[in-house]
């Protein structure tokens, strides 16, 4: 067994140097050494995951990857405080920034990054979900409809959430979602705040790429691009 950071004859959650880290730090080395989020294995295509999760919140993550999001919440200096929920005196829910999107008829078509993943339901079985990559979002949402739809069991947790000109909305509920791309080896483990709604159609209108030069041998991650369409995933900064 070696270790994929130091190169020692040991697992990577035993290395000194990869126990040095802040969680934060250790996701990032997860990350870039492309290792599963749960047993910090390399994924390959007969990755067999460990069973085990987060000690300290009981998620599918390992324990050395696990950031208190209240903490890093309050840390945050661009944050803002919101009231508290009736039912949580004493505690203040952690507040996630996110991006907003224009709504109406756009002069130009300006294209959001979107993919095809396929999400993991209640009995194993994958289902092709539309997601749309948003780098200006610090979490991962999910609509209520596909968590209906994959029979997933949800958690109470609340969060606020604030986007372009101190807009804001909150969620009280999380999920935590294994998907897959179609196309390589690729997984991932991690929660997604639920919410009735991401954003609208995407894109707002559909336009004609038949002039387009693709590559027929590039395999895109989302084929109906240029047809507007909901996303009921959206994947954070965290990964992309």
């Amino acid at each position: 067994m070696q270790c994929p950071l130091c190169n020692g004859s040991h697992r990577l959650f035993k290395c000194n140097e990869f126990n040095k880290l802040q969680p934060k730090q250790c996701l990032e080395q997860a990350k870039q050494l492309k290792l599963c989020f749960n047993c910090l294995q390399l994924l390959t295509k007969n990755h067999t995951c460990s069973k085990q999760t987060c000690y300290k919140c009981h998620r599918n993550h390992h324990t050395l990857l696990h950031i208190d999001k209240q903490n890093q919440a309050s840390n945050n200096t661009r944050s803002t405080t919101s009231e508290p929920p009736a039912n949580a005196k004493d505690t203040i829910p952690p507040e996630i920034n996110t991006y907003c999107s224009f709504k109406g008829q756009p002069h130009t078509h300006i294209l959001l990054a979107t993919a095809i993943v396929e999400v993991r339901n209640k009995f194993g079985q994958y289902v092709p979900c539309r997601a749309l990559l948003g780098s200006a979002s610090q979490s991962h949402f999910i609509t209520e409809r596909y968590v209906q739809l994959l029979r997933l069991t949800k958690t109470k947790t609340q969060a606020a959430i604030q986007g372009i000109s101190d807009v804001n909305t909150a969620t009280h509920h999380s999920v935590s979602i294994h998907m897959r791309s179609r196309h390589t080896d690729w997984h991932s483990t991690l929660d997604y705040a639920v919410l009735k709604n991401i954003t609208g159609l995407i894109p707002s209108v559909k336009f004609d790429i038949s002039n387009w030069k693709i590559p027929k041998d590039i395999k895109l991650a989302d084929e109906l691009f240029n047809h507007p369409e909901k996303a009921d995933l959206l994947i954070g900064a965290e990964l992309f």
